[in-house]
């Protein structure tokens, strides 16, 4: 995470942007889903605040609003998955026709932007384009869309630093990729009590990143009950009676499940993009003791032995270790949790997060 963001006191974007001398900007979000509906489940059961794409920048003078994702028919390829569905062509006419007196456009992942990118010369469009997260190569069609979208953004915003060096490694950017960072809302989800008797390890979490074979064996070597909140596919052995896989579930079912774990692994493989880091922030937010695959993204969040355990990937022996040692010392498992919520609320918080987001969309634009 970036160290050279100055901190400010809170305040109006008026205020704000008189006392630094520096004018409001305007911001315009391209989301990768549908928003609206999204908004309107999460109000409806009460779960964590959506806002992260620029909710709380006003502070900083930073305005930002939305446009939203057509349905079908006015995008036709609205129901076949987020790649496609970001080839809303009527959307990216009027980003080109009626966004033309923002600062910057910030596209939640590659798709969004590709017409507004292939058509801005043509429409003389002039805000700055900012990509928000980088997906990983390995889809060969997906990988013709990052080729030609990611050279040509103006800027490209990162989770981790483990990201930006390998986006730059990849690509050739118009200039240096920034880390950003990511957050949750870390008020819905917040410090639970430490359970005094063991209940189960918790896993959570859909990406092809989850390395689950390992966590379910290495829990069974360890004689641990594990509960499995995926819909991740993968080969279950026949020896997994250990192991309660649950269904989808509500924010605050989920929230009840981080509650009453004894410990939360996420067994991860390798890979180029941030699998796992939305599960690790939850269970930091929870002060939740944690065991998880050390790897080039895990390192730069946790320290090994103070916010959690690290454990090499695709190692049982070692993971059920790890875990049947949490699992037997209370003590470890408060000091590790606590050390955690710690560690979220100093480095990745969600104010630390907008304020962060806020200087690197001034920058962009600047």
């Amino acid at each position: 995470m970036p160290s050279d963001v100055p901190r400010r006191d809170n305040g109006s974007a008026t205020s704000e942007a008189a006392n630094s001398g520096e004018r409001p900007i305007s911001v315009v979000f391209l989301p990768n889903v549908r928003m609206g509906p999204k908004r309107a489940a999460l109000v409806a059961e009460d779960g964590p605040n959506q806002g992260r794409e620029g909710g709380g920048t006003e502070q900083y003078g930073v305005v930002t609003r939305e446009r939203d994702l057509h349905a079908f028919p006015w995008n036709p390829l609205a129901n076949k998955g987020t790649l496609w569905a970001g080839l809303d062509l009527l959307r990216a006419l009027k980003v080109l026709l009626f966004d033309r007196k923002a600062d910057v456009i910030v596209s939640v992942f590659e798709s969004n932007v590709l017409f507004v990118l292939l058509l801005r010369r043509l429409f003389f469009f002039k805000p700055k384009i900012v990509l928000w997260e980088v997906s990983g190569r390995g889809w060969a069609k997906r990988d013709k869309i990052l080729d030609y979208v990611v050279p040509r953004v103006d800027q490209v915003l990162v989770l981790t630093e483990d990201q930006r060096i390998k986006v730059e490694a990849q690509y050739r950017l118009q200039r240096p990729a920034q880390v950003l960072g990511f957050a949750i809302d870390d008020t819905f989800f917040h410090s639970a009590p430490h359970p005094a008797d063991g209940q189960y390890v918790l896993a959570v979490g859909d990406d092809v990143s989850r390395d689950y074979p390992t966590l379910i064996e290495a829990c069974r070597q360890a004689g641990l009950p594990l509960k499995l909140r995926s819909n991740a596919k993968f080969a279950v052995p026949a020896d997994a009676a250990h192991v309660t896989f649950v269904g989808r579930l509500s924010y605050k079912e989920l929230r009840s499940l981080y509650e009453h774990a004894t410990v939360v692994a996420v067994p991860l493989q390798p890979a180029d993009y941030p699998g796992g880091i939305t599960a690790i922030y939850e269970a930091m937010a929870m002060s939740k003791p944690m065991v998880v695959s050390r790897t080039s993204m895990t390192t730069g969040l946790i320290s090994d032995g103070a916010e959690g355990v690290l454990v090499p990937p695709s190692d049982p022996v070692e993971m059920g270790k790890a875990l049947s040692g949490l699992w037997n010392d209370q003590h470890r498992r408060s000091t590790l949790g606590s050390a955690a919520r710690q560690r979220l609320d100093r480095d990745f918080s969600h104010a630390c997060y907008i304020e962060r987001f806020a200087t690197l969309l001034r920058q962009a634009a600047g």
